[in-house]
């Protein structure tokens, strides 16, 4: 193995990082990730539900509309206002400065916890995840195919710990957009991560192991 160059990791390797990475959280992030990710996945839907309604009642009446939902729909009218990768930029853009970085623990007093977009701008204060959601639902709304939409979790080399991105298709080429970032990262470009769980409209799914450590390739990793 020449110098810098990362191990190949098989099964057993994979399975144990994924154990040591819901065992342990790093306190130096404002993320954590939750072992249950389906549970989270499915509390979350329900609160996203409930929202669009809100939403639907501020398109008829702005009047009546709260402040966490008007900022939403002028994220979401900006985004609709621009196409292609400028879309997906001025959505993560926006969402990163609405939203201030604070733990769960910090500000509900739980380990976890996943908020949908409104309530997140309420507060203004979020984690990972919370960024993450709101982009994607956000994405959505201003008219990307919920097909080329997903939400990533991933081991962060670097920072020693769970992660949560949005990845993005755009002519057949996979775009992430993180929290920690403004600018957007093609897939291939995002090194010292391993994408662990993809959560879309088709459920929670495990990515298989990644072949080498610092080429994710998320958008072409195969599910289990």
């Amino acid at each position: 193995m020449s110098a810098g160059q990362l191990p190949i990791f098989n099964r057993e390797d994979y399975l144990q990082l994924l154990f040591e990475l819901f065992k342990r959280h790093n306190e130096s992030s404002y993320c954590r990730i939750p072992s249950s990710l389906s549970r989270f996945q499915s509390s979350v839907e329900a609160d996203i539900r409930a929202e669009s309604e809100i939403l639907a009642h501020c398109r008829e009446s702005a009047a009546l509309c709260p402040s966490a939902a008007r900022t939403f729909l002028a994220i979401v009218a900006e985004g609709r206002a621009h196409t292609g990768r400028a879309r997906i930029g001025v959505i993560n853009r926006a969402i990163n400065l609405a939203i201030h970085p604070m733990s769960d623990l910090a500000q509900w007093g739980v380990e976890d916890r996943w908020t949908a977009p409104l309530a997140t701008l309420t507060t203004g204060l979020g984690d990972c995840e919370d960024y993450a959601i709101a982009k994607y639902v956000a994405l959505m709304e201003a008219g990307v195919a919920t097909e080329d939409v997903r939400f990533v979790i991933v081991h962060d080399l670097a920072a020693g710990g769970g992660h949560a991105v949005v990845a993005v298709r755009l002519d057949d080429r996979w775009i992430l957009l993180d929290n920690r970032w403004m600018s957007l990262v093609d897939d291939g470009e995002m090194h010292r991560v391993i994408p662990l769980f993809v959560l879309d409209r088709d459920g929670v799914r495990q990515l298989a192991p990644a072949i080498m450590l610092d080429v994710p390739h998320i958008g072409a990793a195969q599910f289990h």
